[in-house]
């Protein structure tokens, strides 16, 4: 059983149980260490990309084509080009993109953009990046400005520090919710990296075109390890039954359902020469109960993870101790 997210899951329940403010701390942490651990996932980071439209339009006149091949040739497949590139001087893997189109300007360019998104750099620091990107007559400029930065210490940090970069994760930076589901939007960033591509196009620099928007190994395998663990007997018997309930509602309220298999591994789990119908469908009602009706729209609606919500009467104490011990 992978013991961090074993921890993380249970960091959860524990957040919405409400008792204690140090547990975003101790998700936050658990989780960018986890991410550290991966430096397969990290890239090179662009600070600058300025490609300008005279430098393009020399290929065309030199090209004499409209054939991509025989542009192709002339920059020798890509290799010599005139053009800006200065990267950061540390890998990065990005694990939120709030990118958006700025809000004016409307139709006078190409494209304009603004937004946030929020970066782990290989040295352990956490920086806030804005990609102010502009495409016109110009040309293409792209530049990644840090903001704030956190880390790496991450342990070490305010639980006003933690709640400042999930607060940057919302889709309306105007609400500033004080409950803020941390380990949820952490859960989330686990299972939504991508894979690294390189980059054929510059405004690759910027977007992720379908062809290329893949979902990592690393989030594939994070997504089925966090339901083996919930769904495991090993992990009911050490944490309870309402935390493994909850678990398999915060899974399934963000949107990280389980296989089809994994479904029917945890009913077979039940087989014995003793087991019963009835046995077979509390274990269905179960399923229903906490994973179909949690990952139903309405139930999010109504759900809506926050702390305080649940109220699973659990002796707080005792199970953060144990879950300390665990790491």
């Amino acid at each position: 059983m992978d013991k961090s997210l074993e921890s993380l899951l249970v960091f959860g329940c524990l957040e919405l149980e409400g008792s204690s403010k140090e547990i975003v701390i101790d998700a936050f942490s658990e989780t960018m260490e986890y991410f550290l651990r991966h430096k397969e996932l990290f890239e090179e980071l662009p600070e600058m990309v300025i490609k300008t439209s005279e430098s393009l339009k020399e290929i065309e006149d030199t090209a004499d084509s409209t054939v991509g091949l025989a542009k192709d040739l002339i920059t020798n497949f890509g290799a010599n080009r005139d053009e800006t590139i200065k990267h950061f001087k540390e890998r990065a893997l990005m694990l939120y993109d709030g990118l958006h189109a700025s809000a004016f300007g409307r139709m006078s360019y190409i494209y304009r953009s603004k937004g946030i998104r929020l970066y782990l750099f290989d040295s352990g620091r956490l920086h806030l990046i804005t990609p102010y990107c502009t495409i016109d007559h110009n040309g293409f400029e792209l530049r990644n400005e840090i903001g704030n930065s956190f880390g790496p210490n991450f342990a070490e940090m305010s639980v006003e520090d933690v709640r400042e970069i999930i607060y940057y994760t919302s889709e309306d930076f105007n609400i500033d919710d004080p409950n803020q589901f941390v380990s949820g939007e952490l859960l989330k960033m686990l299972c939504s990296i991508n894979i690294p591509f390189q980059k054929a196009y510059y405004l690759e620099y910027l977007l992720r075109p379908q062809d290329v928007n893949k979902l990592s190994e690393f989030s594939l395998k994070v997504q089925e390890n966090l339901w083996n663990i919930c769904l495991s007997n090993e992990f009911k018997s050490k944490w309870g039954i309402e935390i493994q309930h909850t678990a398999m509602n915060i899974l399934s309220s963000i949107g990280v359902p389980p296989s089809t298999g994994q479904i029917v591994d945890y009913i077979k789990s039940l087989s014995s020469d003793d087991v019963t119908l009835e046995d077979i469908m509390k274990r269905l009602d179960e399923l229903e109960t906490n994973i179909v009706k949690a990952n139903s729209s309405e139930a999010l609606d109504i759900v809506d993870l926050k702390p305080n919500f649940f109220g699973l009467g659990i002796n707080f104490n005792e199970l953060y101790k144990r879950l300390k011990a665990n790491n």
